[in-house]
């Protein structure tokens, strides 16, 4: 995504890009936010938003890590006893757990591996070191070629939002607003081909 983000923005000197990734709720105008990405429920009040596509979550093991740990049976049997990951909430600097749905929130007992990156978390798995909640568009090519296997996906998800947002100032820059939509076409490149 960053690459494609360059590559729009290279012929105008004049531009610099201070890109971060965080994954705490930031307070835009404290922390002098221009633009921001994020999976949600909803975007925050007072922003303009502009909607990628929806997206899940999957639970997802290589065939390593089953071979070698075997197939849980049920979903209490995965997040009782079997190596997992979860992300970690940078705002009280515990561990997500997994959010399957409104009704159902767990908590591997057996966390081997915590990250505040999904990229990471990710890595962790196709190396077979645990079963992990990965977002359905980081995992979807993994899954389609075999090096992931979806667990337990009976089991009713979370839909979430991808979205694009800035906030809402009496005068927004003509960069930042031409920024904004360089990033929401790089964005719906990548990952609206298959939104619902």
């Amino acid at each position: 995504m960053f690459h494609r983000l360059l590559v729009k923005c290279a012929d105008y000197p004049e531009l610099y890009i201070d890109w971060r990734s965080n994954d705490a709720k930031l307070n835009a105008v404290k922390n002098q936010l221009d633009i921001g990405i994020r999976i949600g429920i909803q975007a925050e009040d007072l922003m303009i938003v502009r909607k990628i596509c929806d997206t899940t979550d999957k639970i997802v093991a290589s065939p390593a890590y089953l071979a070698c740990h075997g197939t849980p049976q049920s979903l209490d049997e995965l997040t009782g006893r079997f190596p997992a990951s979860s992300l970690i909430d940078a705002n009280t600097n515990r561990p997500w757990g997994w959010p399957l749905n409104a009704e159902m929130h767990v908590f591997p007992k057996n966390i081997r591996f915590i990250t505040d990156d999904p990229a990471n978390e990710l890595a962790a798995a196709l190396a077979g070191c645990v079963a992990a909640y990965i977002p359905e568009h980081l995992c979807r090519t993994h899954l389609q070629n075999g090096k992931l296997v979806e667990l337990f996906p009976e089991i009713p998800r979370r839909p979430w939002q991808l979205y694009i947002y800035c906030p809402q100032r009496t005068v927004t820059s003509r960069r930042v607003l031409k920024v904004f939509d360089w990033l929401t076409e790089v964005l719906l490149e990548m990952y609206d081909k298959e939104a619902t």
